[in-house]
């Protein structure tokens, strides 16, 4: 199992590091407790931390996380 650990922006208010298992696609609070999300902001989570360090382009996000979605 491979664990993505980061830190998010929590309510805009705190900092919280959370870890993220990709193969379980899988996000764990700082008590290792399961952390809700939305579909899709899991997506983006997921193409975001598959590429550390890189800058995705919007065109490939887009597709990735809203490729059914005509905007």
């Amino acid at each position: 199992m491979v664990l993505i650990a980061m830190t998010l922006l929590y309510c805009f208010t705190a900092l919280v590091e959370v870890r993220y298992d990709p193969e379980r696609r899988l996000v764990l609070g700082p008590d290792d407790a399961p952390v809700s999300l939305r579909p899709q902001s899991l997506d983006v989570l997921h193409v975001l931390a598959s590429s550390p360090g890189e800058v995705i382009p919007k065109d490939v996000l887009i597709e990735a996380v809203w490729k059914d979605v005509n905007v």
